[in-house]
């Protein structure tokens, strides 16, 4: 257990030297050097802390107050990922969708209602992302977050949450060119807490740095 806690705190910390290099340096010379050395020891690890990241920071946090910018920011945020595989992948969006909408969400733990409270969000969450693509391609908005109340929101964050990862580990798709894709997204998102919390993004960034290297050693 001790092996993989330390294994993925090690990948944790590569995904913050790629990121530093991204948003703070913004060398991008370097990005691409860190990127292609770690995902030599990494590999798909690494796609995950970055999806991760942006899991954390949007579905992991969300609540009734940030519940309607949380569903904004993981929408835009998984339909430009999808977008991105299918470019990468030659496979066409309307089949990426397809396969999103077959999923069923088995929870390890937990009782049946437990399980039927998580397929009922994710049902929720893959017809918002329907809807999403629509308004993407030209169509007229469904406005189905018009209809949700903000505990149905925050359900379908989670959900979305939980199809970044299944969209990220398509087999076939470059793993470099997704974490440099993914990163515009954690751009944005270090960007916001900067300015909400006052502070310039490189000390904001040095902070959360400082916090998850506290949070380790405790």
């Amino acid at each position: 257990m001790g092996e993989i806690v330390d294994q993925h705190r090690e990948v944790r910390r590569c995904a913050q030297e790629i990121i530093a290099a991204h948003v703070v340096a913004r060398d991008l010379k370097l990005r691409d050097r860190l990127i292609d050395e770690y995902l030599d020891d990494h590999g798909d690890d690494m796609v995950n802390t970055v999806c991760g990241f942006i899991n954390h920071h949007l579905s992991h946090v969300v609540n009734r107050e940030l519940a309607e910018a949380c569903y904004f920011a993981m929408s835009s945020t998984l339909g430009d990922l999808i977008d991105m595989v299918s470019e990468l992948s030659g496979c066409p969006v309307a089949e990426i969708i397809s396969e999103l909408v077959e999923v069923v969400y088995v929870p390890e733990d937990g009782t049946e209602q437990d399980a039927r409270q998580a397929n009922l969000g994710l049902a929720a969450a893959q017809t918002c992302l329907i809807a999403h693509v629509v308004v993407r391609a030209g169509g007229q908005p469904w406005g189905i977050q018009k209809n949700l109340d903000l505990d149905d929101m925050c359900a379908v964050v989670h959900q979305f949450g939980a199809l970044l990862y299944v969209v990220a580990n398509r087999p076939g798709v470059p793993a470099a060119a997704l974490v440099k894709g993914l990163l515009a997204h954690v751009e944005r998102i270090l960007v916001a807490h900067a300015s909400a919390n006052l502070l310039p993004v490189s000390e904001y960034v040095a902070k959360t740095w400082q916090a998850l290297a506290l949070s380790d050693v405790r």
